[in-house]
């Protein structure tokens, strides 16, 4: 377990913008597959020169290729030193700053390229799970296509490998190949991890790999949309290809309205 700076401890809120609070995690899992680290930041603010504070949500991307992963905690300490910094004249001249600097900070600290846009509304407003037959609604036999299977469930829980403490999510998968999983196989395989611990990117690294592995899929599509604890939620998605993942998902210009649990 690697140490960590903040989470589980006592922090003091900054005042002032603060990079050095960032703090980047090796990433332990070597899967090779395509994949993303979405973040949704939803308590992001910085001032206008005159004081009139600029709210906005950030959604950030960066490849699960990368050595490092950002711990959460330090995430939303660097976050809030942002929320009392003057950066511009105008709200659209603090957003382009903010954007600026929060992209510069994070690609130095994850040594990668991380995708941000500021958002000041919803520009989707489709349920982005709305495609995804629920496993809980499902009685028996899952609903197949040609050996095609969408499926989101609601019962997607872990345990932070730190605090201990729940987290909660939904699982969304979208698997093509000759042998799909039963309803009872993908239950299990929830309902096993909700005792197991692991950061947000560890578990869905595991539940992607099983599911490859088990069934041995022409394609697969992995997300696991953990909802917010302390104003940011993170959703990391592991695909065969890109082609596979859904704009909506890994596209930072797009922000879609949040679904039941996200």
């Amino acid at each position: 377990m690697p140490t960590v700076r903040h989470l589980g401890q006592h922090s003091t809120l900054p005042t002032h913008y603060d990079a050095s609070l960032l703090e980047a995690i090796p990433r332990l899992s070597t899967l090779q597959e395509v994949g993303y680290d979405v973040w949704h930041a939803y308590e992001v603010c910085a001032l206008c020169d005159d004081g009139l504070p600029v709210q906005t949500i950030a959604k950030l991307c960066y490849t699960r290729q990368s050595e490092f992963l950002v711990e959460s905690k330090s995430l939303k300490l660097y976050l809030y030193s942002l929320a009392n910094e003057r950066l511009g004249r105008t709200p659209p001249d603090v957003l382009q700053r903010l954007e600026q600097t929060i992209v510069a900070d994070l690609s130095a600290l994850l040594h990668t390229q991380v995708r941000c846009n500021l958002h000041t509304q919803y520009n989707l407003t489709t349920d982005p799970i709305a495609q995804y037959h629920l496993l809980e609604n499902c009685e028996e036999c899952l609903p197949l296509q040609q050996g095609e299977l969408r499926i989101a469930s609601q019962l997607l829980a872990s345990l932070c490998p730190v605090t201990g403490q729940p987290d909660w999510g939904t699982l969304v998968v979208h698997l093509v190949g000759k042998r799909t999983p039963t309803r009872s196989e993908l239950l299990q395989l929830l309902l096993a991890k909700r005792w197991e611990r692991g950061f947000h990117e560890e578990i869905c690294d595991e539940l992607y790999t099983h599911l490859r592995d088990q069934y041995e899929p022409s394609a697969l599509m992995l997300t696991c949309l953990y909802t917010r604890r302390g104003g940011i939620d993170i959703c990391p998605i592991r695909a065969t290809s890109t082609a596979f993942i859904p704009s909506h998902f890994i596209d930072v210009g797009l922000l879609s309205q949040p679904s039941f649990r996200r």
